[in-house]
């Protein structure tokens, strides 16, 4: 059950042990206080800002993530901390930074939402949306995809590199652990990261950026980065959800000079199921080696957006 709606003066607050939310006031609300249903104390370093954190979720590159409650309107929201050791190194935090100001200026159903960017006892963090039903990853844990759901999902991701890219922003890590799901089966992008503005270099610093798996022909080589690179990376994520299995096995990032020197479309065609004839189409516009005519993609999922059936997606994560 939700607390009851708090005063100006009031702060939302949940035990990390027994769950109990409460409302406290602003003077009490903190590491000292606690909780009223179990009597335990709460911890210094559970409050970030305005944010008291819950537990965590996971660890990535940058930080950790953390399911966390925000004490002024009582949602659940979910918090990334960078890490430790790298507070002391500006450049972590400027591309932290720099993940916040992309992913909040982007507003749409297929991105999650980013809350704000700030500082709170000499640790930086971002809070964005709460979701909880895990990401394409876990669902295919789960067990085999429709046809249907994929193309819906195709179109959920298609949607939100669309709005990214009409504000000159490129994602440049696409794949399924990166696509998050929601209670209502809609698939939402997540960390912007490592998004730069179109026709920037895919190059940073002489690193190419990007998961080797996932990484189309042109980020690899370095090239002016386009929103079809990204394009790219969603027909490798499609092509795992209708097979179960990764495109590219590259060893190392050098190697996939050696299978984009060795591509071949119609074995990679012949390995989809025969019934899924809409995927193997959309797999061959998306992976297509001219950048030029992945956009195409969009206008062949269109017309599955009102009749696909996502409630399996919901279910799972």
């Amino acid at each position: 059950m939700e607390p009851p709606a708090a005063t100006p003066d009031a702060r939302y607050a949940r035990c990390i042990a027994c769950r109990h939310s409460w409302v406290t006031d602003a003077d009490s609300w903190g590491p000292g206080m606690t909780c009223p249903a179990c009597a335990i104390p709460a911890i210094p370093h559970q409050f970030f800002g305005h944010y008291q954190i819950v537990r965590e979720i996971a660890s990535g590159g940058l930080g950790t993530v953390h399911e966390a409650i925000d004490s002024f309107t009582g949602r659940t929201a979910c918090v990334k901390l960078l890490r430790d050791e790298l507070f002391s190194d500006p450049s972590f935090v400027s591309d932290f930074a720099r993940e916040a100001q992309i992913a909040a200026s982007i507003n749409h159903p297929n991105v999650v939402q980013v809350y704000e960017f700030a500082q709170s006892e000499g640790a930086y963090f971002l809070a964005m949306e709460f979701l909880d039903h895990g990401t394409l990853q876990s669902r295919m844990a789960a067990g085999p995809i429709p046809e249907t759901d994929i193309l819906k999902i195709a179109l959920d991701v298609a949607r939100g590199l669309q709005a990214a890219s009409a504000k000159g922003l490129l994602h440049r890590d696409v794949k399924p652990g990166n696509c998050m799901i929601d209670s209502g089966g809609t698939v939402k992008l997540l960390d912007f990261g490592l998004s730069v503005p179109i026709r920037k270099s895919l190059m940073t610093e002489g690193v190419i950026v990007g998961t080797p798996s996932y990484m189309s022909p042109e980020q690899f080589e370095g090239r002016p980065a386009e929103p079809e690179s990204d394009w790219f990376s969603l027909g490798c994520t499609v092509f795992e959800l209708i097979t179960g299995e990764k495109l590219l096995h590259p060893a190392n990032v050098l190697d996939l000079g050696h299978i984009f020197e060795n591509w071949n479309m119609d074995f990679i065609l012949e390995t989809i199921p025969g019934d899924a004839d809409k995927v193997r189409e959309l797999i061959s516009i998306l992976l297509d080696f001219d950048p030029g005519r992945r956009g195409q993609a969009f206008e062949l999922l269109k017309p599955y957006y009102s009749l696909v059936d996502v409630d399996s997606l919901g279910a799972f994560g």
